[in-house]
Order: C-alpha cells, then structure tokens, then sequence
C-alpha cells in the first residue's frame, strides 16, 4: 500500500480513534488506470481495518484557503489540552455566530473575548479551535486576516 499519511484522530466527545489514510497525487495522474487501481487498493484495505481514505490533489484546495488554514492552525497552535478547551469553545463559536458586530475580525475577536472575560488572544485560541472543532467554519471565498472583515459561514 502506498498511502502517503495516516491520520489518528481523537475527537474530543467520540469514544474512539478514528483512523484516515491520504493518498496525494497531482491531479493530472488521478485517472490513469495504475493509479486508479491502486487507490481501490488502499480504499479496500483501509476499509478492511475500518479506516476511511481520501485522495488529495494539487487542485484539493485553493491557494487562499491553504493559506486561511494555516492562519486558523497558528491561531490554536501549542494547544495542549483540546478536549478542556471543548466548552469555552462550543460557547465561543456560538457568541460569533449571534453577533451582529461589525468590522474587523481583530475588532469582533476583542468584544467577544471581553464580554466573556477572556483575554484577545485566548480569544483567538477559541477561534481556531472552534475550525478545529467544527463549531465554525470560514467562508474562503475570502482571505482569513485580522485586518479583514470576519466571514464565518452562520449556517452549516
């Protein structure tokens, strides 16, 4: 088999570990036969041991959105202790999602932090978690940036 990462998950309120294989390949070779073959191959072996797999490819994300995940992980970097954040989270993801704030995501950041009585940057912990965590999700049709307006997807 030739998976190019595994990946062991633990999320926080699943009892388990969840196990992901990802084979990455560039976009242009996805349909040749070989390689058709061999990710039927990963998929029924992965499968066999009850693992999920995903093919990623040069075309899998946008620039922008690579860049916006990379901005979200540094903001929940160093994290050590997830799952106790999982609360303070879930209520923070909420409060972004009601507020009716304008401006800024520096801006909205700092008022949702205050009226919690978390610090600005706890605040941005909470943020990147809460991608993280599935509690919020960015729309990246726009780039992620504290100068920038906040563009969370309210519905998902």
């Amino acid at each position: 088999m030739t998976i190019d990462f595994m990946l062991t998950l633990q999320i926080p309120g699943y009892p388990f570990r969840l196990y992901h294989g990802v084979s990455g390949k560039p976009a242009a070779f996805v349909e040749l036969p070989s390689v058709k073959k061999r990710h039927g191959r990963e998929l029924e072996q992965l499968w066999d041991w009850g693992s999920t797999h995903e093919i990623m490819t040069d075309k899998t994300m946008t620039d922008r959105e690579f860049r916006n995940y990379r901005r979200l992980f540094s903001y929940m970097y160093r994290t050590e202790d997830i799952k106790g954040h999982t609360l303070a989270v879930a209520e923070f993801a909420r409060a972004l999602k009601a507020t009716t704030a304008q401006g800024s995501l520096d801006r909205v950041i700092r008022m949702i932090s205050k009226r919690m009585g978390y610090s600005f940057l706890f605040g941005y912990r909470l943020f990147g978690l809460a991608h993280f965590l599935g509690y919020l999700q960015w729309d990246h049709r726009h780039a992620l940036a504290p100068e920038l307006p906040m563009m969370i997807l309210r519905e998902m």
